[in-house]
């Protein structure tokens, strides 16, 4: 619902909508099945609202320059807890 929210402009929330914790078993740990499963979502979206292959280009180089930001907190966030 959120990505759907997405494209018909932005939006904001009166509070966080979710938290997590950390173990090491947590699908989170693994970056790269969280990126593709990412993709996989966006990808769907777009498809069902009929974006043009440029907006699918734009959305995904958005998700990866994202990502990659994410990975980087997530590993300083691993290395503080060392």
């Amino acid at each position: 619902m959120v990505l759907r929210l997405s494209f018909l402009g932005p939006f904001a929330y009166p509070q966080p909508l979710g938290a997590w914790r950390s173990h090491p078993t947590n699908t989170s740990s693994n970056v790269d099945m969280m990126h593709e499963e990412i993709l996989a979502a966006q990808r769907l979206i777009l498809s069902e609202i009929r974006a043009s292959p440029t907006r699918v280009r734009e959305a995904e180089a958005c998700a990866r320059f994202d990502m990659a930001r994410a990975s980087q907190w997530l590993a300083n966030v691993g290395a503080l807890r060392s």
